[in-house]
């Protein structure tokens, strides 16, 4: 009987790594080919979106090409670019928002930046297809936020390709410079894992009322982060009351037992003129 002999096919390690997308919530479609089971958005994610960026597939180039079986696409090596600007805070973050919707009109998200090697709290991305539309991009861009959001100047904006775990070394990853050609090893594979994944286009449909919600996590995050500009995107305080506080206590009444405690301790301290302790213990 002949042997099956497929160095693609029959490999433990990519039956390990199928194995691990299968069990991340990956399902067989009716087409025969592995997809998400779920569509997106979900439900608790931290972005607004606005259009989508066309052919692109991001949940399954970086969660399984990238992170699971460590291929870089061809699309992100050499389509993939990214206006990012980074709000302060996000009274900012929701100034921002209102302008991608009515002025810039890229295809783009909005959000807090969950990440913990990013360095920013909020984020908004631009989605570009070449270098020439990511450097027009930038320039529309920038100028629109320096010249309508209240500290614009100070906002960081930015041309990058591909994802930031596809470049960042705590990921992983390699700086976007040196990203080459795909290796004929490298065409095979993602050739191999396209015949066996579903190319689902994202057409993220987000009702206003998920819509809100997103935004209120957006400022649940300002206030977690001790971002006080929420205060001046909503009116009142929805995160809870104020707790009391107790550290300031008045000065002590004459002859009371914390007034000779006071005195005791005032004379330990080598006979100080009363004011100096005093300003010590009950400031």
């Amino acid at each position: 009987m002949a042997l099956w002999r497929d160095s693609i096919w029959f490999d433990r390690a990519l039956a390990d790594k199928l194995r691990a997308v299968v069990q991340g919530g990956y399902v067989i479609r009716p087409n025969g080919r592995l997809g998400p089971e779920g569509l997106v958005p979900a439900f608790d994610v931290p972005w607004i979106f606005i259009g989508q960026a066309p052919h692109a597939q991001c949940i399954l180039w970086s969660d399984v090409y990238w992170k699971i079986f460590r291929l870089l696409p061809r699309y992100c090596r050499s389509r993939c670019y990214k206006v990012v600007a980074n709000p302060r805070t996000v009274a900012q973050l929701f100034e921002l928002y209102d302008l991608m919707k009515s002025r810039i009109g890229w295809p783009s998200k909005a959000g807090i930046d969950r990440r913990s090697y990013t360095g920013w709290p909020y984020a908004a991305f631009f989605y570009c297809t070449t270098l020439e539309e990511g450097r027009q991009c930038w320039q529309i861009v920038r100028e629109t936020i320096d010249g309508n959001i209240r500290g614009g100047v100070d906002i960081r904006v930015v041309l990058k390709k591909g994802c930031t775990e596809m470049e960042d070394a705590f990921t992983g990853g390699t700086p976007s410079d040196t990203w080459k050609e795909p290796t004929a090893e490298e065409r095979d594979l993602e050739e191999h894992l396209d015949s066996i994944f579903d190319h689902i286009q994202e057409n993220v449909i987000q009702p206003d009322w998920h819509k809100r919600y997103i935004q209120f996590r957006w400022l649940e995050h300002a206030y977690a982060i001790g971002d006080t500009t929420w205060m001046e995107v909503i009116d009142g305080n929805p995160f809870g009351s104020t707790a009391v506080t107790y550290h300031r206590i008045e000065q002590p009444e004459p002859g009371s037992y914390i007034e000779a405690v006071h005195s005791t301790l005032n004379a330990i301290k080598g006979g100080t003129h009363d004011g100096d302790l005093h300003d010590e213990i009950w400031a």
